[in-house]
């Protein structure tokens, strides 16, 4: 749960997606690129230095991902809100 005034935060950080701008970006079920899981790393450090939490916050949330993502491949859509939750 974030208080209002950070959910309004997160949104203007939010803004539009994050992997819209990806050269090679695609939608295909076959994996994550390294180019998407650097957008994602950026966006998250981003996050949780705007709202002045630990970084290692992102460490520990990337390291969930990854692990999950071993066993499973997902879409652009899915591996963005994994990266959100």
């Amino acid at each position: 749960y974030l208080a209002p005034g950070y959910q309004e935060r997160l949104r203007d950080l939010q803004g539009e997606d994050i992997l819209s701008s990806c050269p090679t970006a695609s939608t295909s079920t076959s994996g994550i690129n390294e180019v998407w899981r650097e957008k994602i790393c950026e966006w998250s450090y981003q996050v949780v230095d705007y709202f002045d939490f630990s970084r290692e916050v992102v460490s520990i949330s990337l390291s969930y991902l990854d692990r999950f993502l071993t066993k499973r491949p997902v879409n652009k859509k899915h591996f963005q809100l994994l990266a959100m939750s």
